[in-house]
């Protein structure tokens, strides 16, 4: 359907570093949360107003004929209600690093790992400024990689991956990728270490 809109699940910070995207692009979205609305009043002030609709809690059936993509925050898991939902009726879903990642020119330098991935980053950032080298820091270290998509291009984009980030990768494609180290983490998210490696 012509007027389908996308799906934004969590107005955590790379929630709303997609709705400030959609936002730039004149494209009104669904915003999806579990938590009480009360929690995201300044967000329904800035964004409620550009025919973008919001839902807190339950989402009623129907809604799912007006999505044709659901894009799924980090702190969000896969095993949720909203995500199992669109698994079953064959809409897709995807994370915010591989849709921003296929709409930046630059090449990406990725790192990820249990432990060291902000220090690593940091590092690598520095010393492609110090070369005179264009490049922005993004991603699990503070601003998501989808606010580069409207700044200025750069020649490198430095992301720091989480493994929840990475729950969601399909077609992500790094020039440089880096995997640090695996230690047991996270298991309150995973049912094992393979899992969690994986």
């Amino acid at each position: 359907m012509a007027d389908q809109k996308t799906a934004i699940i969590g107005l955590g910070v790379t929630g709303l570093a997609l709705l400030e995207y959609f936002k730039s692009q004149g494209e009104p979205v669904l915003a999806l949360e579990e938590v009480s609305r009360q929690n995201f009043e300044k967000a329904l002030a800035k964004y409620g107003e550009a025919g973008n609709d919001f839902y807190f809690g339950e989402l009623p059936a129907k809604v799912y004929d007006d999505i044709k993509l659901f894009l799924i925050s980090p702190g969000v898991p896969r095993t949720g209600q909203w995500v199992g939902e669109a698994v079953k009726r064959e809409i897709p879903v995807s994370g915010e690093l591989e849709f921003a990642a296929c709409k930046l020119s630059g090449s990406l330098i990725s790192v990820t790992g249990t432990n060291g991935k902000s220090t690593t980053v940091t590092l690598i950032q520095s010393l492609l400024q110090a070369a005179g080298i264009p490049s922005s820091l993004k991603g699990n270290i503070g601003e998501p990689l989808i606010s580069a998509v409207t700044e200025t291009p750069q020649d490198y984009y430095v992301v720091e991956l989480s493994s929840y980030q990475l729950e969601t990768v399909k077609n992500y494609h790094a020039k440089v990728a880096i995997v640090l180290n695996v230690t047991a983490d996270h298991l309150d998210r995973y049912d094992s270490m393979d899992e969690y490696a994986l």
